[in-house]
């Protein structure tokens, strides 16, 4: 996605220090070693995973919002609470990860903001 320039359609940078793709150095073992590091191989990878969706009959837009789905889950890794200086609530360190997620998922931002540092409780 890198080379064709289309992280940008998913919020992500070629960054590879997201959370949730770090692979501590005492956990690497057997093959994991060599996962993150062979780009032509995740390259074809891809390919294969898009060629099978295809064939499976699943639209553009569909595949599109697979990889929106997983690039906001990406991203949720990246966020952090704090305590809220006014009313010593939690609070979003950076509210602008929060945007970048709702734009993802096409849902309202302040409204999933909200539901982050919250609690409600529906019967």
């Amino acid at each position: 996605m890198d080379a064709e320039e289309r992280l940008k359609d998913f919020s992500l940078n070629n960054s590879r220090q997201y959370r949730y793709l770090r692979i501590p150095e005492r956990d690497v073992k057997g093959n994991l070693e060599y996962v993150r590091d062979d780009r032509l191989g995740n390259v074809a990878k891809l390919k294969d995973f898009e060629s099978a969706l295809v064939g499976l009959d699943i639209s553009q837009d569909a595949i599109d919002s697979i990889y929106k789905i997983l690039a906001a889950i990406l991203i949720l890794g990246e966020m952090r609470f704090k305590e809220s200086s006014v009313d010593k609530k939690a609070a979003l360190e950076d509210p602008k990860i929060a945007g970048e997620i709702a734009a993802l998922l096409k849902i309202d931002d302040k409204k999933f903001q909200w539901a982050l540092v919250n609690y409600c409780v529906l019967i």
